[in-house]
């Protein structure tokens, strides 16, 4: 059914846009990118476990499962770092184009998905990557703006912010790549699990009721994946705060952290309604169409900080935002002209 793997990848945008708005509540600036995430983790990991049990699903280990957190845990420890080095905006612009790139690549050439023109998806692909660009200088002049009025941005410092330094750029910008390549490829074990077991993909393509049996499919993976996120990412970020509070002396008081338990744990809401209609989407679409497809929500992210925050109201970057819109809507026109789906 691909009109349901495009509706998965259109929601999967609209709710990965949103999925930052949480982390504009001034706490989750005192508790730090890596206590937040923490939060972030339990929210994610408690509702994709709930989803699951509520559909039935047996949650059991599965090493896929545990490959798709431990990929997941790697892109958000990678990007925070990414941000701080080069700002809020340049740091998604990079990683987006790139895991784009990436995900088609796994998609064509790993998994061997059809596609009608592989020219025309190259097209395709290079058109959200430029309109991705654009729509992050829009985000940078409005970071630039905040900065400003109010010396802050979010989870990061104003020092945090300031490009400073070639080796600051160049770590940043490998660790930005570094978040691409891993963000690429969260949906390959997703893509693999049902490989390990074309049973499950053989009963969802005949079923009659495709759209239960798909959920089966996405469910069992789903709720092995949740399993391990705790121990993968929860494990992690613990040890990275202990190292911050032991070695460093830094990091959270414990009014501050309970303080960013309800805006973290709905972050991780939104975090999980998003990887279920990715999954969705991957399923219907194939890796090499529906998870590029998902990251235009870049576009949701800049219209939430310019129609609802204010944040920009400038001429000349509002145009920039409207074409390089124009660009990512184009560029997912014609990536999904090219799907057999």
């Amino acid at each position: 059914m691909a009109s349901k793997g495009w509706i998965a990848a259109l929601g999967a945008s609209m709710v990965f846009g949103s999925s930052s708005i949480p982390a504009k509540h001034p706490c989750c600036r005192i508790v730090g990118p890596f206590g937040f995430q923490l939060w972030v983790t339990a929210g994610n990991a408690m509702t994709t476990m709930s989803l699951a049990l509520l559909k039935g699903s047996p949650v059991r280990w599965s090493s896929w499962g545990a490959a798709g957190a431990l990929l997941l845990t790697a892109t958000q420890c990678c990007a925070w770092p990414a941000v701080g080095a080069l700002g809020a905006a340049a740091g998604p612009g990079i990683w987006c184009g790139v895991g784009m790139s990436v995900a088609f690549m796994w998609g064509t050439i790993v998994f061997q998905e059809a596609v009608r023109s592989l020219a025309l998806c190259i097209v395709a692909l290079i058109l959200l990557f430029f309109g991705i660009v654009g729509i992050s200088l829009v985000q940078s002049s409005m970071l630039q703006r905040l900065l400003g009025e109010s010396g802050a941005t979010g989870l990061m410092s104003e020092e945090e912010s300031n490009k400073t330094g070639r080796a600051r750029i160049a770590v940043g910008v490998l660790l930005a790549l570094m978040t691409g390549l891993f963000d690429g490829s969260l949906m390959a074990p997703f893509k693999a699990y049902l490989a390990s077991h074309p049973s499950l993909v053989s009963s969802s393509s005949s079923s009659s009721s495709s759209s239960s049996s798909s959920d089966v499919v996405v469910f069992e993976y789903l709720g092995s994946f949740a399993l391990a996120l705790p121990v993968v990412a929860g494990g992690s970020l613990v040890l990275i705060m202990f190292y911050q509070h032991r070695a460093l002396n830094s990091g959270p008081d414990r009014s501050s952290f309970r303080q960013a338990a309800y805006p973290g744990f709905c972050a991780g809401v939104l975090w999980a309604v998003g990887n279920v209609l990715s999954v969705h989407a991957t399923l219907e679409l194939g890796q090499s169409i529906g998870f590029p497809m998902t990251q235009s929500c870049v576009v949701i992210s800049a219209l939430w900080g310019i129609v609802v925050f204010k944040e920009m109201t400038a001429r000349t970057p509002l145009l920039l935002f409207l074409l390089s819109s124009t660009l990512v809507a184009a560029g997912a026109s014609l990536l999904g002209s090219n799907s057999y789906r």
